[in-house]
């Protein structure tokens, strides 16, 4: 929580510790839920994540989707993977997740009683705006050769900074 809070302040973060709070988030999910689900957060060997700059708390909304629509109602054998890259001066982000996916989530949902509103991916969505148009943002529901949902994949695409 220390490390949100205090990321949260500041206009840049370093990659490293975007995923080091990743990480602990993943891990408290992890415990609060009792389902030892598998993540993976992985970087391309040439992207420095020490340098790389990246907005604070702008991947998590991504993977917290990910987990309590996805792999939470999925159970252990739920795995997350983030994947980091670099091309074309864009910080290439890919979040994937092998959970009950969208459409099952969203009838989930409707059928429980709801009195919590979301609002982390339009908190993204304004301040990705506030990069003029500078990003993208896709959302691919994955499925298999019978149509059978197979999870969720977000890519993200952002200006790529360092942290000076």
């Amino acid at each position: 929580m220390r490390q949100i809070l205090e990321s949260s302040r500041e206009q840049v973060i370093p990659l490293d510790l975007e995923i080091n709070i990743l990480e602990n988030y993943l891990s408290i999910e992890q415990f609060s839920h009792g389902i030892q689900f598998t993540w993976e957060i992985t970087t391309d060997e040439q992207l420095d994540r020490s340098q790389t700059g990246i907005l604070p708390m702008l991947i998590h909304p991504f993977v917290e989707n990910a987990v309590i629509h996805g792999v939470i109602p999925r159970g252990a054998t739920g795995h997350i993977r983030v994947h980091f890259s670099a091309k074309n001066g864009q910080l290439l982000v890919t979040i994937r997740d092998n959970g009950i996916g969208r459409k099952k989530a969203l009838e989930r949902k409707s059928q429980q009683d709801q009195h919590h509103k979301s609002t982390a991916l339009l908190v993204v969505q304004e301040r990705l705006e506030l990069l003029e148009g500078k990003t993208h943002i896709e959302i691919i529901d994955k499925v298999d050769e019978t149509g059978e949902s197979t999870g969720t994949e977000i890519r993200v695409s952002l200006p790529l900074n360092d942290t000076n």
